[in-house]
C-alpha cells in the first residue's frame, strides 16, 4: 500500500507543477477571455467522472473479490464485460452529443460576446469531446489494476502523461496554435497512457486479456447494480463541483471565471494529492471489518482523518501566504487571487478532506446507499445555494455555498451515521 501511496501523490504532485507551468504560459498566450475558456472546458472532466455509470468504482470492489479468490475466470469475465460496457456507452455518448451540439447556443453558455472566441471554444469543445469518447473505454485499466492491489502502474503512467501533456501545450502556444489544439494536447496523452497502461498490462498477465467468449450478461447485470450507488454519489459529486465554472461563466462572465478558476485548481489539486494519498486505506477497511477487526478500523480511521485534516491545512496555508508570490509570478499579474476568495476556499477545503476520510471509512463498511441519499440532496442544494448567492456577494459565494452545504448536509448525517456504526 505503502508503494501506491507514493507513486499516487507523486503523479498528482507531477500533474500540480505542470500546472504551475502552463498556467501562467496561458494566462498571456490565451488573455483572460479565452482561458477562461479553457479552464470551463477542462472542468468538464468532473462533470464525466459519472459517465462509467459507476462501473468503475464497481470493478475495483469486484475484481478485488475475485482476486481473493484467486478466480482469474471471474476476473477476465469482469474486464472483458466493463469495456464492453464503456465501449458502448462511449458511442451513445458520441452519438447524443453529435445530435445535440449544433442546436446548443454556445454564445449564451459561455458568456462570450466574440465570435472569434465562441467559434474556437465551439471546435474547443468537439475536441474534448471527441477525446472523451475515445478515451472512457481504456480508462477501465485504473481501476481494474486498483482492483488488482497495483495503482501504483496507473500513477506511474499518469506522471509520464502530465509530463508529455506539459511538453505538448508549451509546444502548442509555441507554435502559435489556436485553443483546439491546446485541448487536444492536454487531453490526448492521458488517454494514450491508458491504452499504453492496458497493453502492457495484457502482455503481462494475458489471462486478464478480454475475450469474446468471455462475454456474458449475467456479469453485465452484476457490474451495473454494483455501480448504480456509486454512479449517484459520482453523479452527485459531479454537479456539484463540476457545475461551478459553468455558474460562475453564466453570472459573472468567462473573464470572471479565470480568476476562479486558477484559484478552485490551485486549493482543489491540495485535496486531489491528499485523496490519491488516502484512497489506498478503502479495500484495508474492507478487510479489517471482514475479519472483525473492528478496533484497527476505528483507530485507523482516526488516525487518517486527523493526517489528512493537518496536511490539507498546511498545504492550503502555504498557498495563502503564498497568494502575492503566485499572483506575481506564476499568473504574472494577468489574475488576482482575492484573499476573501482564498480564505474560504480553505476553509471549504479543509472540511472536505475531513468528510473525505470518513466516507472511505464508509466505501470499506459498505455503507454506500447512506452516501448516495446524503450526495444526491447535498448536490442540489449546493447548486442552489451557488446559483442564489452569486448574485449577492459575487465570485465568493461559490466556496461558501459549498461549505454551507456540505457541513449541514453532508457532515452531520455522516457523523450520525458513523457514531451508530463504530457503537
Amino acid at each position: 500500500m505503502s508503494l501506491t501511496v507514493i507513486a499516487g501523490a507523486a503523479a498528482r504532485g507531477v500533474n500540480f507543477v505542470s500546472m504551475l507551468v502552463y498556467v501562467p504560459f496561458a494566462l498571456t498566450y490565451l488573455g483572460p477571455e479565452r482561458f477562461g475558456v479553457w479552464m470551463l472546458i477542462n472542468s468538464f472532466s468532473v462533470l464525466f467522472n459519472f459517465a462509467d455509470l459507476g462501473m468503475g468504482a464497481g470493478v475495483i470492489t469486484l475484481i478485488g473479490e475475485a482476486n481473493g479468490r484467486s478466480d482469474v475466470a471471474a476476473q477476465r469475465a469482469l474486464v472483458t464485460n466493463a469495456y464492453l460496457m464503456l465501449a458502448a456507452m462511449a458511442v451513445a455518448i458520441g452519438a447524443t452529443f453529435a445530435l445535440l451540439a449544433p442546436h446548443i447556443s454556445w454564445r449564451a453558455v459561455l458568456n462570450v460576446g466574440s465570435p472569434d472566441v465562441i467559434a474556437s471554444a465551439q471546435a474547443a469543445i468537439a475536441v474534448y469531446a471527441a477525446t472523451f469518447i475515445i478515451g472512457l473505454p481504456f480508462a477501465i485499466i485504473q481501476n481494474t489494476q486498483a482492483g488488482l492491489q497495483q495503482s501504483y502502474l496507473s500513477s506511474l503512467w499518469l506522471c509520464g502523461s502530465s509530463v508529455v501533456s506539459l511538453a505538448c501545450v508549451l509546444c502548442a502556444m509555441f507554435v502559435h496554435a489556436d485553443l483546439p489544439a491546446l485541448v487536444f494536447s492536454l487531453t490526448a496523452p492521458p488517454i494514450a497512457a491508458n491504452i499504453l497502461n492496458s497493453i502492457f498490462l495484457f502482455r503481462q498477465r494475458p489471462d486478464l486479456a478480454p475475450r469474446r467468449s468471455a462475454i456474458d450478461p449475467a456479469v453485465m447485470r452484476k457490474l451495473f447494480k454494483t455501480g448504480a450507488l456509486f454512479f449517484i454519489i459520482q453523479m452527485s459529486i459531479a454537479i456539484s463541483y463540476g457545475a461551478d465554472n459553468l455558474i460562475v461563466t453564466h453570472y459573472l462572465g468567462a473573464a470572471a471565471l479565470a480568476t476562479y478558476a486558477v484559484t478552485a485548481q490551485l486549493f482543489g489539486t491540495v485535496n486531489q494529492i491528499v485523496s490519491i494519498a488516502m484512497t489506498p486505506i478503502w479495500p484495508a477497511y474492507s478487510e479489517a471489518l471482514a475479519r472483525g477487526d473492528r478496533k484497527w478500523a476505528i483507530s485507523t480511521l482516526k488516525k487518517m482523518t486527523a493526517l489528512a485534516v493537518m496536511a490539507t491545512a498546511a498545504l492550503t496555508s502555504g498557498l495563502l501566504l503564498g497568494r502575492p508570490f503566485l499572483e506575481q509570478h506564476w499568473t504574472r499579474g494577468v489574475v488576482e487571487i482575492p484573499l476573501q476568495l482564498a480564505l474560504f476556499m480553505m476553509a471549504w477545503k479543509i472540511v472536505e478532506s475531513f468528510g473525505n476520510s470518513i466516507s472511505l471509512f464508509m466505501n470499506g463498511a459498505n455503507i454506500i446507499k447512506t452516501q448516495a441519499i446524503v450526495t444526491a440532496i447535498t448536490a442540489a442544494v449546493m447548486v442552489l445555494f451557488k446559483t442564489q448567492l452569486i448574485q449577492h456577494v459575487g465570485i465568493t459565494a461559490i466556496p461558501i455555498a459549498a461549505l454551507l452545504a456540505y457541513t449541514v448536509f453532508t457532515m452531520i448525517p455522516y457523523l450520525c451515521v458513523l457514531i451508530r456504526a463504530v457503537a
